[in-house]
């Protein structure tokens, strides 16, 4: 029996992708739940500001993940270098969207400086400095890579 190995492989990618997302979903609601028991304890080391969410980061951290996954799909051999920006990008926002859906509101619990943040926050930040930079050298080894195909 023939199987196509193009298929396989982009279902190894999707799997990569999907449990990088996942661990990204689970760090940020761990530590939110961490530091909502630290709050309740009275000796508290950790500030928390709720922050309302607004309606349309849903759509988008969903049309983000599809998007993601397109990407991931097509790409060749530079899908790795990728797929954790994409992941980080996919899991922050999927865990702030899920946590303002259930809550009403995303917790912020990390001061940086005179900001409050959380891991979810953090992961999209990496995640889109990531991209920043890989993005520019991919380009440039697909179009070194592209005139010895011709």
């Amino acid at each position: 029996m023939l199987t196509d190995n193009g298929a396989h492989y982009n279902t190894f990618k999707v799997a990569c992708f999907a449990g990088s997302t996942l661990v990204v979903v689970l760090a940020d609601q761990l530590t939110k739940m961490a530091a909502a028991e630290q709050i309740e304890s009275p000796l508290s080391l950790v500030d928390v500001h709720i922050v309302p969410s607004a309606a349309v980061f849903g759509p988008l951290a969903l049309l983000t993940t599809l998007w993601a996954l397109v990407v991931i799909c097509k790409l060749g051999n530079h899908w790795p270098v990728l797929a954790v920006p994409l992941s980080l990008i996919v899991g922050g926002a999927l865990s702030n969207i899920g946590e303002a859906a259930v809550q009403g509101a995303v917790t912020d619990f990390i001061r940086v400086g005179p900001i409050f943040t959380n891991v979810a926050d953090l992961a999209m930040t990496v995640g889109v400095l990531s991209l920043i930079l890989t993005v520019p050298y991919i380009y440039t080894r697909s179009r070194r890579y592209s005139y010895f195909r011709q």
